[in-house]
């Protein structure tokens, strides 16, 4: 593929820093599901374990502009359901999560022929959730009051997308 051509890459030592200052960065902590800020020594223990669980990949977005994204999946086996988590980089132009997430959602159903994605979304995360409905995901539910961030409990709403309901999304 070109360097021009969107894709997922799979993680790499080179990508950790730049990874980690995303996850870090203002704009993307307070929409991830656990808000603290993490340490070189933690995300390199989080890197080192990808490597001894074949269920869990991730991978860095890249498009024309260099890396923009990141996303992860977890559960992948064929016939399962797997799970994942994701963010732009914070300065990546707007339409950038969706095309990242239509790569991902190939991967996982073409590739690892998971039977379906579930998605944990925080209910504060307005542009997550109208991206889960617009990648063809289905509300599944609404945790109420489910964790507790800064002092305060929030709602997680769980999103569901079927390999039949993606082949005809798609």
């Amino acid at each position: 593929m070109s360097q021009n051509t969107p894709q997922l890459i799979a993680l790499q030592e080179q990508h950790l820093e730049l990874v980690r200052a995303w996850r870090n960065h203002d704009d993307i902590r307070p929409l991830m599901l656990s808000q603290h800020t993490i340490d070189a020594d933690e995300h390199r223990a989080w890197f080192d374990k990808l490597a001894t669980q074949p269920q869990r990949k991730a991978y860095v977005y890249t498009d024309s502009s260099g890396p923009a994204g990141f996303v992860q999946f977890d559960g992948l086996m064929p016939q399962s359901t797997a799970t994942w988590g994701f963010y732009k980089a914070p300065n990546a132009p707007k339409g950038t999560g969706y095309t990242m997430l239509t790569l991902a959602l190939q991967a996982l159903f073409n590739e690892y022929k998971v039977h379906k994605v579930a998605a944990q979304v925080l209910g504060s995360n307005i542009a997550s959730l109208g991206l889960h409905s617009k990648l063809g995901f289905r509300q599944e539910g609404t945790l109420r009051a489910h964790v507790l961030l800064g002092g305060a409990w929030h709602d997680v709403v769980c999103f569901g997308l079927l390999d039949t309901e993606y082949a005809t999304w798609k």
